[in-house]
């Protein structure tokens, strides 16, 4: 497996002020915020930047965004790396002790979120797989019914 580098995600107790203030302050463009029920979070992805902000919508979401909140308030959460096969990928980080988390799946793309565990220095690390034609926060923005020309 070779991951690439495509983001970095940020966890934040308000994704819409976040991605305001990241606009305001550095110029960096987002998707949305929407609501990504697969997970129960607010979500704004990267029109450029490389840097996506997550906001909990429910104490029990299943990647533990409020959990993370409440001991360490808001930062960088984790990683996005982006594989060829991402079946594959997940096979071979399994077979190397690697505990897998949630996948799922958004129109093109692919995702499978690893917990932070001592195998990846406690980072969180999200494996993407999608088309060239369809990088990640297009085919997530597209999913949630965001005209990406607007």
């Amino acid at each position: 497996m070779k991951g690439k580098l495509i983001r970095v995600c940020v966890v934040a107790n308000d994704a819409a002020e976040t991605m305001r203030d990241f606009n305001d302050l550095f110029g960096v463009e987002f998707y949305g915020p929407f609501d990504d029920e697969h997970v129960k979070l607010k979500v704004a992805l990267p029109r450029s930047g490389g840097m996506e902000v997550s906001s909990p919508t429910a104490a029990d979401d299943p990647i533990g965004f409020s959990q993370y909140l409440a001991a360490n308030g808001e930062g960088i959460k984790g990683i996005a790396l982006r594989v060829d096969n991402i079946q594959e990928a997940m096979d071979e980080l399994k077979a190397k002790g690697v505990e897998l988390g949630v996948y799922f799946e958004h129109n093109l793309m692919k995702e499978c979120i690893i917990p932070p565990q001592p195998k990846t220095h406690n980072i969180e690390v999200a494996l993407n797989e999608f088309p060239d034609e369809d990088p990640v926060g297009q085919a997530v923005a597209r999913d949630m019914g965001i005209d990406l020309y607007a």
